[in-house]
């Protein structure tokens, strides 16, 4: 969810851990399909940065001094909204990323008429793709 950081190493991955979205061991923001061993990589990092979704939507990659050094803003308005998604086990706050387990990654919220919003990220971020998807095979 927004604000959790994802630090070198550490991914968001669907239920069979296929896919993985995240920070790589040289901190590379990155998407990877490790069935296909093929990975997109949205900002060529150095180790110590890491990635955080801003409650308006951004993905931001930081520097381990904080400070930002890539960011990609949503064409959509994002905004926070506290408990969007009540579970048994958790409680999210939007906005939030969800991988799901065909490769999709989607982003979660709530519009300002109260609306429940999930949108693939390829639709609403200018991120490298081929056709629709996040890799282009030969």
């Amino acid at each position: 969810q927004h604000g959790a950081k994802l630090k070198t190493n550490h991914f968001l991955c669907d239920h069979y851990n296929r896919y993985r979205f995240g920070m790589d061991i040289d901190g590379n923001f990155v998407y990877a399909d490790d069935a296909f061993n093929m990975t997109s990589y949205f900002y060529n990092g150095t180790k110590g940065d890491y990635f955080e979704l801003l409650v308006d939507g951004s993905f931001t990659v930081f520097n381990n001094s904080g400070d930002v050094v890539w960011k990609e803003k949503c064409d959509d308005d994002v905004s926070f909204s506290a408990e969007c998604l009540p579970t048994h086990q958790e409680t999210y706050d939007c906005p939030y990323l969800h991988l799901h387990s065909e490769g999709t990654i989607v982003l979660n919220w709530i519009n300002h008429e109260g609306d429940w919003k999930e949108r693939n990220i390829l639709h609403m971020y200018n991120l490298p793709k081929c056709h629709d998807q996040f890799f282009c095979y030969p």
